[in-house]
Order: structure tokens, then sequence, then C-alpha cells
């Protein structure tokens, strides 16, 4: 599987220019482990500073598996009507960020926007904002994971 090394200074460059197109919501909800990063990115440049993390995992050796939660939010603890960004790094497969926004719409949040760095072609879920896309057999290394 070719891989794509995806730099501090290409993730900076698009993080901020994807970035200035956001609605600035009221919280931020970063899909862990790959979406805390971007998320504190973005949570500094728009200026929010309700930032949750919903650890959600989908992946074993590589290939989309089941959504495993590991760890949760208590959706009880939020007003409805706040608006809401979703951060991930990437949508491979689609399923954490189908998973995340179908929960919060069931719990009854209306206002709900999603942004990752990157999507691969095929994805499930396309969100509302992105900087590229990829060939869904190219593996995407960010800086900093461990290579």
């Amino acid at each position: 599987m070719p891989q794509e090394y995806i730099t501090w200074n290409d993730f900076d460059k698009e993080c901020n220019s994807v970035g200035t197109y956001i609605n600035k919501p009221d919280i931020i909800i970063a899909i862990g482990r790959g979406g805390f990063i971007p998320a504190i990115v973005l949570s500094h440049k728009l200026n929010v500073k309700d930032v949750y993390n919903l650890g959600l995992q989908s992946y074993e050796e590589k290939t989309a598996g089941s959504i495993q939660v590991l760890q949760d939010i208590d959706l009880n603890q939020i007003d409805i009507s706040k608006s809401i960004l979703v951060v991930d790094d990437i949508s491979d497969k689609g399923n954490t960020l189908k998973y995340t926004v179908e929960r919060l719409k069931q719990h009854g949040f209306k206002n709900i926007q999603t942004f990752t760095l990157y999507i691969k072609t095929g994805t499930k879920f396309i969100p509302d904002l992105y900087a590229r896309e990829y060939d869904p057999h190219t593996w995407i290394v960010f800086p900093w994971e461990k290579r």
C-alpha cells in the first residue's frame, strides 16, 4: 500500500486554509485519536474553548473494522441548541464520522458541521469541509504518528 507522509507545514497550511470556511461553533468534538490535534488547532483558530474528546477506534491492522468507544461524552450535559463542529483527521471509510453524527442527531442536535483534513475516494461519509482527497489505497501518515 503506498504511503503519503504529511509534513507539519502541510498540516498547518491545510488546517488553517480549510478552517477559514468553518462557521464558528459553540463546541468542538474531536474524534480520537486522529482528530485531537486538528481539533486543538481549530479551537485556537476559532477561539472555541469547549472541546470534547470522543475516543473511537475503527482500525485493526490498517483495515476498517467495527466502532469501539474508548472515551465517551455525556451528551446530556450539553445544551442541544449549541452548534457543534465534529473534527477528525481523515474520512477513510467514514465509519467514525457517520457514527458520531448519527448519535448527535439522535440526541437532538441540529446544528452540526464536520471537518477532516482528508477524505478517501469512496468514503461513506463526506464531511462538510476537507482539504484534499486521496485514493482509497493510499495510507496517510500524519506528522504526529509514529513512523
